[in-house]
């Protein structure tokens, strides 16, 4: 008996041994799915957060004026966002193109729960009606698009005075003048009649050849050779140009403007669809961007799309 009774109790505590492993390998199973649920969830809050910060720092730039900086310093760095248990750091850049406008890109790195997500959203800065893949935006055309009328005004007064690039660098034809380039040197002299009635030339101003600028026409001005010009030329309706001429920039050609030459357009000509005949462009992004940008009717910002990723 007592040998039946010990094969019994070694049977029943080799079941109990069995139960124990196997109740032992449940729970560890339970709070394995636990865990990786709880990280799971925390891995969805943290970039729910992220996602959250971003947009946080995408409206508090939008609201600040962020965006149109971007146009006179390529990176700003925004104030670190936060909200409820999730804080990070962000940052706003100008992303350049090739053949195309800037885009921008806002990153935001996000901190919850010991886990970091980056979340970057993208976008473009300007306004559609600007990308004339022709070269030519007709008045027409501008005040069609939203804000048409107010973005002709604004090309119809002084946008330029604010631009980094040519605000202090404007040269205004008031006087019948003759414009001269040679290879290092730019020169617009005025034709003035002299004591004995004589022509005489009185020279406006001398720039280097590499410069950029507002060239306002408001009468006849010559050009005896082909010249070239970097920034914008605006001829206004008693402005008249005789000559060949190079733009590198922009063309505004205010209703009664008169060409009578050849000229060419490397950016963007705005203005009447009469001039197309003597005008040829080339639609170049740079530098529109560059003369338009820092505008208040250029920029349009719009969100194209937004990645995460979680470390």
């Amino acid at each position: 008996m007592r040998k039946i009774n010990g094969g019994v109790a070694i049977a029943v505590l080799f079941v109990f041994l069995i139960v124990s492993l196997v109740f032992l390998w449940i729970l560890t199973l339970t709070n394995k799915k636990t865990i990786r649920q709880d990280s799971q969830s925390i891995g969805i809050q943290s970039s729910y957060y992220a996602e959250s910060l971003g947009y946080l720092a995408y409206f508090q730039a939008r609201k600040d004026g962020l965006f149109q900086e971007l146009y006179i310093r390529d990176e700003n760095p925004l104030p670190n966002p936060k909200w409820k248990e999730a804080e990070g750091s962000a940052i706003l850049r100008k992303k350049e193109l090739p053949e195309e406008f800037s885009n921008f890109s806002l990153a935001v790195n996000s901190k919850y729960k010991g886990i970091e997500t980056n979340v970057e959203i993208q976008g473009k800065l300007y306004k559609e009606i600007f990308q004339q893949e022709d070269g030519f935006l007709s008045w027409e055309e501008l005040e069609s698009a939203p804000g048409g009328t107010f973005m002709k005004e604004k090309l119809g007064g002084n946008f330029y005075e604010k631009n980094r690039y040519i605000g202090e660098k404007i040269y205004t034809i008031s006087q019948k003048s003759i414009l001269t380039q040679e290879k290092t040197y730019i020169e617009v002299a005025e034709e003035i009649q002299g004591v004995d009635g004589a022509i005489e030339r009185s020279f406006l101003f001398r720039l280097p050849a590499y410069h950029r600028g507002v060239l306002l026409v408001n009468e006849e001005l010559e050009i005896p050779s082909p010249g070239n010009w970097s920034g914008i030329v605006k001829i206004s309706s008693e402005g008249i140009i005789k000559g060949n001429l190079t733009i590198n920039g922009i063309l505004i050609l205010e209703k009664g403007a008169q060409i009578q030459g050849n000229v060419e357009c490397k950016g963007l000509v705005i203005g009447e669809e009469s001039f197309s005949p003597w005008i040829s462009t080339k639609f170049v992004p740079g530098n529109v961007e560059e003369m338009l940008g820092n505008t208040d009717f250029f920029e349009e910002v719009k969100i194209l799309r937004l990645k995460k990723s979680i470390e």
